[in-house]
């Protein structure tokens, strides 16, 4: 994982936190899949500085060798799925069924 805040942000005091998959391709030329890093960083620094944004911390949450598998699955979900995420995504409790 991989952290990097606009130089405004602080931890000490509450502060916007926004999560970035693939987060080795967030910061770091060398670490990035491609050689070129996303920017982030300086593109939300620009934005503070100009008060676009309020100051906040970016959060690079680096993926697995299994990214494809985890965010590509070989089969489409079921209705009974879909019915599953929307309960769960609507605050139902799954286990309140039982």
């Amino acid at each position: 994982m991989s952290r990097c805040g606009s130089r405004q942000a602080s931890i000490r005091h509450k502060s916007i936190l926004f999560f970035k998959h693939d987060g080795q391709n967030v910061f770091n030329n060398e670490m990035s899949y491609t050689r070129t890093n996303w920017g982030a960083d300086e593109r939300v620094d620009t934005l503070v500085s100009n008060s676009r944004v309020k100051p906040i911390i970016i959060v690079g949450i680096w993926n697995t060798k299994l990214r494809f598998n985890e965010y590509m699955p070989d089969e489409c979900i079921t209705p009974e799925g879909l019915k599953e995420v929307q309960g769960y995504l609507s605050g139902q409790s799954l286990l309140s069924e039982e």
